[in-house]
């Protein structure tokens, strides 16, 4: 389920509402629907092959629709979608810029690719019990988590199709990957990330030979069986037998690569378990998850879980050897791997960016020899003579999902976009967490004392003028936000969350937050941006959402043989359904927040 889905009484009624009401359709419907949920995979085919040249290359030329059907849904092609114009006030439309602008900057953004080792015993997948409370408790489970790396290759090759710009014919200059990179800061999630944009060979898998994880046992009911479904919650509402889809998706193959430059900033899942749990004093939450990630056996009860968990706390005695015998009681049997999930420390995680190929590089990927002597994740580079990039790290390395920047990472931002705005650069800003989600009031022991907040962020950025674009993601869905520069008044309209949440007073202007969803939830997408200088004093930012490169739809194969395209295919159609709690289809954003051009005053040439 996704992962930051709004939490609260009113939310959790609706998400109860939605569940009876799918149980009452359920319960209406049994008489016609096939047991196992197989007859919805009969008569399918794909509305378009990844290979074909005719293919759409973004969401402008096509974009996907959920096919007819009360319970299980297939994916078809639908019309595309134009750019949508969204001016930022007081700046004026000229009609005829199209012919007059000249591209100064043309590249992507992934965010959000939670490369997942579906089969580690730390997986919470127990989790999902507590979903009618907020969906992806504790990353609960996805019914398609056995398929992101495929994901993420596909989602580079879709980029890499659009390595020149359609509009312009500018060249890409690099695609930004903006956090939670991996789901569980596994040293094997880390390598597969870094080796799929690399272009290397990877295997998604660990612990033994067979996949291991809880799609394929069914001591958990409540998760889902491609196998064989007729048993498991998702059966019920329609979900297909595929077999062979799991042990397909931990066959190796080869990555195609980014064939363009790739930065990388983190997020709250590649810094502490479950992007959630660290040490906070006497609770060692992290290193009761590192413990079951190296471990054997994988809990698969509730209160085993918490036996399990009581066990680590309480250390070596006599009540901590009954718990853990307790939490046998009900576990299943795993491959333990020591090496692929051993859980990096932050300087270890930063020191794998520098195992890369040159090519397309660079090494660290925005990271430096700094970053690593000093124990930090932020970094700033310019790029050409126009613009300054900056990566920021949002994360609270103790505790806590949502974001929070630090004393000390505050004052080098100030430095670094007073530096920037001094040498007439544009300022575009990297980073996991938006503004909405940035209020861990947790300190944290990489950067302790006061907390920057999301809205205090934004009143940062407002300060210096030559700010135009911050791209980040957490959320998994699409949303572009537009932050004022005013004389004193809030710009976020009432009920409504697509307004600025800063106030700066000083001369006129304002910048775009640009938040993207994930690959791992639906829809899978990804953005290209390409900014354009109007030649009249303003700048046009053009988004550009993209699908990843599998086909809209997969077959059953008889051989049980699938290529790393379908497994992605399958993923995309499995998150689409995953309707229990929630719309996967709203993670989409509304049309304001996908294929937008997004007006601004061209800082460089205003006083």
């Amino acid at each position: 389920m996704p992962q930051h889905q709004r939490t609260g009484p009113l939310w959790t009624i609706r998400r109860l509402r939605r569940r009876a009401e799918l149980e009452r359709r359920l319960r209406s419907s049994k008489s016609t629907r096939p047991a196992d949920g197989s007859g919805v995979v009969d008569d399918v085919r794909p509305c378009f092959d990844s290979a074909s040249s005719d293919r759409p290359l973004t969401t402008v030329d096509a974009t996907l629709r959920p096919g007819p059907g009360r319970f299980y849904r297939r994916i078809i092609q639908g019309p595309g979608e134009p750019h949508v114009l969204r001016d930022s006030r007081g700046v004026v439309a000229a009609s005829d810029r199209s012919s007059q602008r000249t591209s100064l900057l043309y590249f992507a953004h992934h965010t959000d690719v939670h490369l997942c080792d579906a089969q580690s015993p730390s997986r919470l997948e127990l989790g999902e019990k507590l979903a009618w409370v907020a969906p992806g408790t504790d990353a609960g489970h996805r019914p398609q988590e056995h398929a992101t790396v495929q994901v993420f290759d596909q989602m580079v090759r879709a980029t890499n199709a659009v390595r020149i710009s359609p509009v312009s014919g500018a060249e890409m200059a690099f695609c930004i990957e903006t956090g939670d990179n991996t789901d569980n800061r596994l040293y094997a999630e880390l390598r597969w990330f870094i080796d799929t944009l690399d272009g290397q060979v990877v295997t998604p898998n660990t612990g033994g030979p067979d996949y291991e994880g809880a799609q394929a046992s069914n001591d958990f009911g409540w998760v889902y069986h491609p196998d064989d479904p007729s048993k498991d919650l998702y059966g019920r509402f329609g979900f297909p037998c595929v077999p062979g889809l799991l042990a397909s998706a931990i066959r190796p193959f080869e990555a195609q690569g980014s064939a363009v430059p790739w930065l990388a900033v983190l997020g709250n899942h590649d810094v502490i378990w479950q992007g959630t749990f660290g040490n906070r004093g006497r609770l060692r939450l992290g290193d009761i998850g590192d413990g079951l990630g190296l471990a054997s056996s994988k809990p698969t009860r509730l209160w085993s879980l918490l036996a399990g968990i009581a066990a680590e706390s309480m250390g070596e005695s006599a009540m901590a050897h009954r718990l853990d015998r307790l939490a046998a009681m009900r576990s299943v049997t795993v491959t333990a791997d020591p090496i692929g999930r051993r859980p990096l420390s932050l300087v270890d995680q930063l020191a794998e960016f520098f195992v890369t190929t040159t090519d397309p590089g660079p090494v660290g990927h925005g990271f430096t020899e700094e970053n690593l002597l000093n124990e930090t994740a932020y970094w700033s580079r310019p790029h050409g003579s126009n613009f300054q990039l900056i990566g920021l790290d949002t994360n609270n390395h103790t505790s806590g999902s949502e974001g929070r920047v630090g004393p000390r990472q505050t004052d080098w931002l100030r430095g670094e976009l007073r530096a920037a705005t001094d040498a007439g650069r544009l300022i575009i800003v990297f980073s996991h967490h938006n503004s909405l989600t940035m209020f861990n009031s947790v300190d944290d022991s990489y950067d302790p004392g006061r907390a920057t907040s999301g809205e205090e962020l934004v009143s940062i950025l407002l300060d210096h003028p030559n700010v135009v674009l911050w791209l980040n993601g957490h959320d998994h869905e699409n949303r572009i936000l537009h932050h004022q520069r005013s004389a004193g008044a809030s710009e976020r309209s009432p009920g409504s969350d697509r307004e600025g949440v800063g106030i700066s007073a000083g001369r006129p202007g304002a910048f775009w937050e640009i938040c993207t969803a994930s690959c791992i939830d639906f829809g899978q997408q990804s953005r290209t941006i390409e900014i354009f200088d109007n030649a009249d004093g303003t700048i046009s930012v053009l988004s550009t959402v993209i699908d990843h490169a599998a086909p809209t739809s997969a077959l059953v194969r008889g051989d049980g043989q699938y290529s790393p395209a379908e497994v992605a295919a399958w993923s995309r159609e499995f998150a689409s359904n995953d309707s229990r709690w929630i719309d996967p289809w709203e993670q989409r954003g509304d049309a304001q927040d996908r294929n937008v051009e997004m007006l601004l005053r061209d800082p460089r040439t205003t006083g």
